[in-house]
């Protein structure tokens, strides 16, 4: 869903800002999950961290979205209700990694 919005966002001419930098996000769930596999079980609680951290900052960014309100932008290529519906589905997904991981630890 990261992919869609960002390009979403490109062909709107809205701009990504820094939404490029959640893939580092993701690389770091990886990593957290290799070295949680191979060397240590103390942090086992990192990846639940970091996936609840994710969906907090989504919380924010949905929250300002409605705030802005969510018909604007109807003519553009990426109404303000598509980019509310992206983000909700991204907050979703976060949350049942957090769950998956938390359960699996």
């Amino acid at each position: 869903m990261l992919s869609v919005e960002i390009a979403r966002l490109c062909l709107a001419d809205l701009g990504v800002g820094l939404l490029p930098f959640l893939y580092i996000a993701y690389l770091v769930a990886l990593v957290l999950q290799w070295w949680r596999s191979i060397w240590r079980r103390e942090c086992r609680w990192c990846g639940v961290a970091l996936w609840v951290m994710l969906a907090v900052v989504g919380v924010v960014k949905i929250v300002g979205e409605v705030k802005e309100g969510v018909n604007t932008r109807k003519g553009t290529k990426y109404p303000m209700s598509d980019q509310v519906t992206d983000v909700g589905v991204d907050i979703g997904l976060w949350v049942l990694l957090a769950g998956a991981e938390a359960f699996m630890s």
